[in-house]
């Protein structure tokens, strides 16, 4: 049910002779349905105004298109469901995960707990405390760049499904569990990237890029982007020519892997360049949904980037690049060039 606010919002509007559409893209900007939108407009129609919203009315400056969004702040409506199921079905995911570790390595906590076994199942375990408060960063603070970040680990336990299957086959109730976690989350963020996800994550004052003339701060590609390139940046920079450098150094006949290093960190570079510099010129005043998906592929190539300078597994980042290179670069350009033509 639509809240009083805004409904003395939506007559306060039409009073004004603010478009209805625009009014409603004000409305979906703070979360509510399309049923809810309806439901004010329809409540408007068939309700007189009351004395002390006219007296409010009087008293607020008349609000024109470009300053609607102020009006209602996004602060003053809850979360939509769609959220909600987004991290209740993470949750479910996690707790499927653990389930999983549990049935299969139950049997060998004894041996596990008195050797460095202990030591390989901190890391999962660290990941899953961090999968924990990425949910909660984005569920509860609205913040986008968790809700992106999470899509990394997501995909790469996509793409090992084929394993999973595999595994069924040999262990149908281990495989199951491995499996469970996979489709929760699979659930979790058809939620998480539906339309009323996306327009509760998206930046504040993102819809005034629907007003001609209106400047827009699209914090995806000024703060959320750069900062990500830069931060993967330092780390291969340090791999690269600090500890790669020191196994050249002491085995001079792995040359061969360190120049392969070398070109795909010109690879990085480039996309560097045109991330950090042109794209962000050119998309920082205006703002799409497809900003989320651009950067959550950035997230997951720049992982597959540093993959190739970590000692010991850089030919799983090289599989990667092999592999995955002509698919993303297919997909990077097909949404640069839609969201060039949102601009």
């Amino acid at each position: 049910m639509i809240s009083p606010r805004f409904i003395d919002y939506i007559r306060h509007q039409l009073a004004a002779g603010v478009a209805k559409e625009d009014i409603k893209k004000a409305l979906g900007i703070n979360g509510l349905s399309e049923q809810d939108i309806t439901e004010g407009f329809a409540t408007v129609q068939t309700t007189p105004p009351v004395p002390s919203v006219e007296a409010h009315a009087v008293a607020q400056p008349v609000a024109t298109p470009a300053t609607q969004a102020e009006v209602v702040s996004p602060q003053v409506i809850s979360r939509p469901p769609s959220v909600r199921y987004f991290e209740l079905l993470m949750y479910a995911s996690i707790a499927a995960s653990i389930l999983t570790s549990v049935y299969q390595y139950g049997s060998q906590l004894a041996q596990i707990m008195s050797n460095a076994m202990l030591l390989v199942l901190t890391v999962p375990a660290l990941i899953l405390v961090g999968k924990f408060v990425l949910v909660r960063l984005a569920a509860h603070q609205r913040k986008n760049w968790a809700r992106i970040v999470l899509l990394a680990p997501f995909l790469m336990n996509v793409l090992g499904i084929g394993g999973i299957i595999f595994f069924i086959i040999r262990d149908p109730i281990a495989g199951l569990l491995a499996l469970g976690p996979i489709v929760l989350e699979v659930a979790a963020f058809s939620f998480a990237f539906s339309s009323s996800s996306n327009t509760w994550f998206a930046p504040q004052g993102s819809m005034t890029s629907a007003v001609p003339g209106q400047a827009v701060d699209n914090t995806i590609w000024r703060k959320g982007i750069p900062r990500t390139n830069i931060g993967f940046m330092v780390v291969s920079l340090l791999l690269v020519f600090g500890l790669d450098l020191l196994i050249l150094i002491s085995n001079p006949g792995l040359v061969g892997f360190w120049v392969e290093m070398l070109v795909v960190l010109g690879i990085f570079g480039i996309f560097f360049y045109l991330e950090n510099y042109s794209f962000k010129r050119r998309f920082t005043n205006s703002y799409s949904t497809l900003d989320a998906w651009i950067s959550a592929i950035i997230v997951i190539r720049n992982l597959t980037f540093v993959l190739n300078f970590i000692p010991l597994i850089q030919l799983l980042g090289a599989a990667g690049l092999v592999f995955g290179g002509i698919p993303f670069l297919i997909l990077y350009s097909v949404l640069l060039y839609k969201r060039s033509k949102a601009v």
